[in-house]
């Protein structure tokens, strides 16, 4: 009897070992279970989160706004953990106040009076993340006292738990928050905190790489708006290549079409005016590494015909002692250009009739004397004046004498040679030098201005008048005789003429009129 019972004991105690340590093996397999179950879902989680950066990343690719990508990446953390609602706060570039950049699931009327807050120490779950730049929980909204001055207005939405992860861009910056809300008082665990804080730093990457890219483009537009105000234009040379890259501007002030903005550098070379290619060759050999500016002045032919100048300034990036590439930026100058030529043409020219004016002449004189005499050839010369012209100021006014004299002038211009200059000598007096000429071509083309003047003039008011001229001519030999003693001379037939009757031709010859030639002598001189 003993021994029996011995053997249940001892059968009693294995079974019991037996059950514990079936027991603990059950315990064992069900926690293996479950951590294998919770490592599954945190790999499908972070799977899934791989998911939701891909379709940001597309939709960035794609040119959406900020907003739309903010809204696709609240809504997808709101799929991965359908128990909250997400929101994102964009911090102002004060870094003062709290604005909405996406409501999620959120009521809109929550959303309206939560945008603009005010971040400080103990300002609800996300003004406080912001300000001390540290994820921030609330676990219990009703007894959290972040939330005491607002806790009957958030919890009337039914919001009980707020969990905030600050929003930081590379360099730390706060950019804003991501939070999450429950309907219930909860807890984060370690899991929850790895979503949150990754949907913190997909915001992140979003908000930095949009805005990055407003800039480029608003600097783009700016440069543009630039390059069209002051018509500048942008472009650079790849040398090794021989491709031309321009901007925008600078492919329409070139006339190219909008899709075209690159040269070869033989259609460059086609557009420059033909006259100025030399000088940008000439620019291009000075360039070396140790000279390399590149700034010369040009014209283009348009496709249209029409003629552009362009200002280039540039420089040359050499390797190994080689041009490889140039980089600059070229102003339309066209209208400097056509200022100056403007301001050029009334420093030389009467601003009446349009003929070249005192000093003009006499330089052109000068000049025709110089060329005479290296070339051993004789200049004429024609000193005229409108009769009586004061008596037309006086009876019709002076806008009549105006138009008398530009009509006297063209007439004077059609009657001598497409090479003679004439310019106006003073008031009603004209000047006309006659390179390469003889005395009978200075007589006939005397007698052919003043049979044209002579002819009736129309005035404005539908008068008919006629006007008179008397001219003096001479020609000389520059080897000779000076531009002084031919002027004098001009002016002693001058003088002549208009004793003889006016209306008639006067010709003298160097030496002749020696009353009239001291006369425009001393003229001279004072």
């Amino acid at each position: 009897m003993p021994i029996a019972s011995g053997t249940f004991a001892v059968a009693a105690g294995v079974s019991i070992a037996t059950a514990a340590v079936c027991a603990a093996g059950w315990i064992a397999s069900r926690r293996q279970l479950r951590e294998s179950a919770m490592e599954r879902k945190a790999l499908e989680k972070s799977s899934s989160m791989l998911e939701v950066e891909r379709q940001l990343v597309d939709r960035m690719n794609a040119g959406a706004s900020l907003t739309e990508v903010l809204d696709i990446l609240t809504h997808a953390i709101e799929a991965l953990t359908p128990e909250c609602l997400c929101s994102v706060l964009l911090l102002d570039d004060e870094g003062k106040r709290l604005w909405e950049g996406s409501r999620g699931g959120l009521p809109e009327e929550y959303m309206r009076a939560v945008s603009g807050l005010a971040i400080g120490p103990d300002v609800g779950a996300c003004g406080s993340a912001a300000f001390r730049d540290e994820t921030t929980v609330v676990e219990d909204i009703s007894t959290d006292p972040r939330f005491a001055v607002v806790r009957d207005f958030v919890m009337s939405f039914g919001l009980m738990a707020c969990w905030s992860v600050p929003i930081c861009g590379l360099n730390r910056k706060v950019l804003g928050t991501f939070a999450m809300y429950h309907r219930r008082p909860a807890k984060p665990r370690e899991r929850d905190l790895t979503i949150v804080e990754g949907a913190a730093q997909l915001a992140a990457n979003a908000i930095e790489r949009l805005r990055a890219t407003e800039r480029q483009r608003e600097n783009a537009e700016r440069i543009a708006l630039a390059e069209k105000a002051a018509f500048l234009g942008i472009w650079e040379m790849d040398l090794t290549r021989g491709i031309l890259t321009l901007s925008q501007e600078l492919a329409a002030q070139a006339g190219l079409a909008d899709a075209v903005h690159q040269l070869t550098v033989t259609q460059l070379r086609e557009m420059i005016h033909q006259d100025d290619w030399p000088g940008v060759a000439a620019a291009l050999k000075e360039v070396s590494p140790d000279s390399t500016r590149f700034h010369p002045e040009f014209r283009i032919v348009l496709y249209n015909g029409s003629i552009r100048w362009l200002r280039t300034q540039s420089n040359v990036e050499f390797a190994d002692g080689k041009a490889t590439r140039m980089r600059g930026v070229s102003v339309d100058i066209t209208r400097e250009k056509e200022m100056l030529e403007e301001l050029q043409f009334l420093a030389a020219h009467d601003c009446l009739t349009g003929v070249w004016n005192r000093k003009a002449i006499f330089d052109l004189l000068h000049r025709e004397f110089e060329m005479a005499s290296r070339l051993g050839e004789s200049t004429g010369l024609m000193m005229l004046d409108l009769d009586h012209f004061k008596e037309v100021n006086d009876s019709h006014g002076h806008p009549a004498g105006d138009d008398v004299l530009r009509e006297s002038v063209r007439r004077l211009q059609q009657a001598v040679r497409s090479y003679d200059l004439v310019g106006r000598y003073g008031g009603e007096e004209f000047l006309v030098v006659l390179p390469r000429c003889t005395r009978n071509q200075v007589e006939e083309c005397a007698e052919r201005v003043r049979a044209a003047l002579a002819e009736e003039q129309k005035l404005a008011d539908g008068v008919g008048l006629r006007i008179s001229t008397s001219i003096g001519a001479t020609v000389v030999d520059a080897l000779v005789s000076s531009e002084h003693e031919a002027l004098a001379t001009a002016d002693a037939a001058l003088y002549t003429a208009k004793t003889n009757g006016r209306n008639c031709v006067v010709y003298l010859s160097p030496g002749e009129g020696r009353n009239g030639i001291h006369r425009a002598l001393t003229h001279q001189m004072l």
